[in-house]
């Protein structure tokens, strides 16, 4: 303390010729640009599925946002706002939801909901956000509820029907003449894929040949690859259940080995990666492929989540993270509408309310539009990833395919 006022007192004559010089310059030299007035600080919150059953495989979510969160403080905020990620661990538990959710909102102040992996429980925990005005901006769009919400805003690909679409087509594109599924027979509601992905299917040139229900915890899928087999499928897809792995070692013993096909971040799992039996898979993916490096706006994906969150990139949620990171981005365009000295949730969904063909700087699967007072429009356009002799390719890069399913 003492050397500091020591210095204070040397540079203070300097300090006057300093400014005496800057008044006799001014005329004749542009001043720099101040910085940006800070206007103190963004909460945004995630709920996600990290520990319970059928959990991610690691906090993915949540780094992925956090390593974002970083790196926009890094570049001094946004808007002159800094950013603070507050997370809520659901464990797959409704009551948990109902519990995290409230914390979110109205303990930690959270102005937005962003990325979320909690589509389990978001029956519960959904309304309440609404009830707060506070907007959920991504995450899954997988829950006919949510996607029919005014307050949830979806910027991946829309996976019900849009997405059943897209994976017959692109199992049409690669080639597929017969196509059939697996379905989780757990769940009664599973059961409607097979007519739907049948019309699918039917409406791109192939034959559909079977839905199968099956379990995850089923000991033995021969009698499952049998059925394919001998009805000459050429083309699988993996709807829920079972765990391919699984499937791929049975199918193998007999002798079968079909083009496997997914919706999602199933492809990217290391399970998949590595597995001696899965010769071939394919997946229309919801949000970008995550080790494109072809554009600013991806080559700043790995580069942050490389800096911030490697264990991400290393982990099962390497290519759901696409879809926390494409949340991120939505939030951080609506952030730089925002001017209040304390913005609420109010003010950011006025912000997405302005989205007009809206990119995302591309990470969007289509342009998006939101409209106050208006059903939010499906994205029906998806990006194309192949798993072949364990390596993951993206044909297409950034370039998506649409599929509307009407």
């Amino acid at each position: 303390m003492a050397r500091t006022r020591l210095f204070a007192r040397l540079i203070a004559p300097l300090a006057i010729v300093t400014l005496s010089v800057g008044i006799a310059t001014a005329a004749g030299a542009a001043p720099e640009k101040a910085p940006a007035q800070s206007k103190g600080t963004l909460v945004i919150g995630n709920i996600s599925n990290a520990t319970g059953t059928a959990s991610l495989p690691s906090t993915g979510a949540f780094d992925t946002l956090k390593a974002w969160a970083k790196d926009v403080n890094s570049r001094g905020g946004i808007n002159g706002y800094k950013v603070a990620v507050k997370t809520a661990d659901e464990k797959a538990d409704p009551a948990k939801a109902s519990e995290a959710i409230k914390t979110l909102i109205e303990d930690d102040h959270a102005i937005a909901i962003v990325g979320h992996y909690a589509g389990g429980t978001s029956t519960v925990w959904q309304p309440i956000a609404d009830s707060a005005g506070v907007p959920v901006i991504g995450g899954g769009c997988y829950s006919v509820d949510q996607i029919g919400d005014q307050n949830y805003y979806c910027v991946t690909t829309t996976a019900i029907l849009d997405g059943l679409y897209a994976q017959a087509k692109l199992a049409a594109d690669e080639g597929g003449k017969k196509f059939g599924i697996t379905y989780d027979s757990a769940q009664p509601q599973a059961a409607a894929a097979a007519p739907l992905m049948k019309g699918a299917a039917t409406k791109y040139g192939m034959q559909f040949s079977d839905g199968l229900g099956v379990s995850n915890t089923q000991p033995d899928y021969t009698a499952t690859c049998v059925t394919f087999k001998q009805s000459s499928t050429t083309d699988v897809g993996i709807e829920g259940a079972p765990q391919l792995p699984n499937l791929a070692r049975d199918c193998a013993r007999q002798g079968y080995s079909p083009k496997w096909t997914s919706g999602d971040g199933q492809i990217s799992q290391n399970a998949w990666l590595n597995d001696a039996n899965i010769k071939e898979a394919i997946a229309a993916i919801y949000s970008f492929p995550y080790m494109d490096k072809s554009t600013p706006a991806t080559k700043r994906f790995n580069t942050v989540m490389k800096k911030y969150a490697p264990q991400v990139l290393k982990s099962d949620y390497k290519q759901p993270a696409t879809t926390t990171w494409t949340s991120a981005i939505a939030f951080e365009k609506a952030a730089q509408k925002l001017t209040a000295p304390n913005p609420t949730g109010a003010d950011v969904t006025a912000a997405l309310n302005t989205f007009s063909n809206e990119t995302l700087d591309g990470l969007a699967p289509n342009p998006i539009t939101f409209t106050a007072g208006q059903p939010h429009a499906h994205n029906s356009c998806w990006f194309t990833m192949v798993l072949k002799n364990h390596k993951l390719t993206e044909p297409n890069g950034m370039k998506t395919t649409c599929t509307p399913s009407s």
